[in-house]
């Protein structure tokens, strides 16, 4: 282990640095000793060196980061190779039909552990959520462990976005599903990944009437608003909300995902079915500086 006065030794990169990006970004998380200091493992040390050169490269900081922490973690799934169906929900299914704690937790953290926040999700997630849906429909699950599998799911979600660094002047946005739409761990998803781009998420979830969300759009001075249509049922209020902000607050940015998103009206942002490009792409809209960062470099 290393103290921080070695590691910015070893790397060029001054402590203060180092201690604003594991703040900002989460590249590395030092232990701490008995006397409350930073203790950088091996690891850190490779991550810290890795950011400086991709900021030296022109990257920005929260680019950069983005990069180190995909080069450390492995791919879930080749791109290639997609789970064959039952596969990539196979233990969730298990666990959440015994309604096991346990082995609910141990298989979430064996996912998330396996890659990137938003390759876990696109890789794993999304094809085990079908496979859970799936179980359902052939009533290999009943209705105590779909709700036991959601809410760990969504814990573990909400534990991701209050874990992710915030940037002090970070643009804000409000995620919210229209009124009578239910589904909304797909958002949730997407709300961690959006804050991982650098943006300041405000996550209110599902079934919100359109009222509460202009208070929210007003009361967190927001520049957006992002909602989902996961389902066709789901696209007349998702419509009557877009129509709502549109009319109230003509100069905040709406976008939406989910599967039927390209049936919005064409003011509307599409932000497409991939978490990370979907982040990405909200980031370049708000963030006018995204090509460089000089508060984190």
């Amino acid at each position: 282990m290393y103290t921080i006065k070695t590691v910015a030794a070893r790397t060029g990169v001054p402590a203060t640095t180092i201690r604003a990006w594991e703040r900002r970004y989460g590249v590395v998380s030092p232990e701490r000793t008995s006397g409350g200091y930073r203790a950088y493992s091996d690891r850190d040390l490779r991550a810290i060196t890795r950011m400086a050169q991709l900021i030296d490269q022109g990257l920005a900081a929260n680019q950069a980061a983005e990069r180190v922490r995909d080069e450390e973690a492995p791919s879930v799934l080749p791109p290639s190779e997609p789970p064959a169906p039952g596969e990539a929900g196979r233990e969730l299914v298990r666990a959440a039909a015994a309604l096991d704690t346990a082995a609910m937790r141990a298989e979430l953290e064996r996912a998330f552990a396996a890659g990137s926040f938003e390759q876990v999700v696109d890789g794993w997630l999304r094809p085990a959520l079908r496979d859970v849906g799936a179980a359902w429909a052939e009533g290999r699950l009943d209705v105590s462990g779909e709700h036991f599998l959601s809410q760990a799911i969504r814990g573990r979600l909400l534990l991701a976005l209050a874990l992710t660094s915030l940037r002090p002047d970070a643009p804000r946005i409000v995620v919210a599903q229209a009124a009578g739409v239910q589904h909304d761990l797909g958002l949730l998803a997407f709300a961690v990944a959006a804050q991982r781009r650098g943006l300041d998420v405000r996550f209110i979830g599902a079934d919100v009437p359109d009222d509460d969300v202009l208070v929210a759009l007003r009361a967190a001075r927001a520049a957006c608003l992002v909602l989902s249509v996961p389902q066709r049922d789901d696209l007349a209020q998702a419509d009557h909300l877009v129509a709502s902000v549109t009319a109230a607050s003509p100069s905040t940015l709406v976008a939406a995902g989910g599967s039927f998103q390209d049936d919005l009206p064409d003011t509307v942002v599409r932000l497409g079915h991939d978490l990370g490009p979907a982040a990405r792409l909200l980031a370049e809209r708000l963030i006018p500086d995204a090509g460089s960062d000089p508060a984190g470099s």
